[in-house]
């Protein structure tokens, strides 16, 4: 599988191995991770359970098809698959613009969906000489923090200094950071609130 994610097709040496291995290349990589987000937030969860959802092969699969952008289309943002599907409709194959953009995704996703497997398992506890799932606590030891800009705003401190608001997941129209701007021409740190 890995052969063909990672098989980079202008390269020689990776044409020799594929031809010699019997190794097809894989234009296409569409993934959904498992729930693990959802099932951490279930009430009534069992260690088991949250063991069970940490999602290893989907992850890697992303991973090795995004390292090889360059050849391969990966998806996993359902919002992306239309437009992918235009493109290949249209073109025959997805631009390396597309490839590039999708592939950021790609590891972004992942990056988040590995914090949040290490923020819970803060959670288990082995103690008692089997593993045993505690309470959330009011603050984890280690928390992973995923942020995108939301917005470029003029100017930060001083009008030499870049600006930008952030924001957990997917940003709202209209808010910025989970607050809301004040209104005016010159949006800067302060002016949220």
């Amino acid at each position: 599988m890995h052969g063909g994610l990672l098989f980079r097709r202008g390269h020689a040496e990776d044409q020799k191995q594929a031809a010699e291995h019997g190794i097809a290349p894989i234009d296409l990589v569409v993934v959904n991770l498992y729930p693990f987000e959802a099932t951490a937030a279930k009430a009534g969860l069992t260690t088991g359970e949250l063991i069970e959802n940490i999602d290893i092969g989907g992850p890697t699969m992303l991973r090795s098809a995004a390292k090889n952008f360059e050849s391969v289309t990966v998806l996993t943002d359902p919002a992306d698959f239309e437009r992918v599907a235009s493109e290949i409709e249209s073109a025959g194959d997805t631009t390396l613009a597309m490839r590039l953009e999708l592939a950021r995704k790609v590891f972004a996703m992942t990056s988040r969906y590995d914090g949040m497997i290490t923020t819970e398992l803060e959670r288990l506890s082995a103690g008692t000489g089997h593993v045993t799932l505690e309470a959330k606590a009011v603050f984890a030891e280690r928390v992973h923090i995923a942020l995108r800009r939301q917005q470029e705003l003029r100017y930060g401190e001083n009008p030499h200094q870049g600006c930008g608001a952030v924001c957990a997941g997917r940003p709202r129209a209209g808010r910025i950071g989970g607050g809301q701007a004040t209104p005016g021409q010159g949006t800067f740190v302060q002016q949220l609130r």
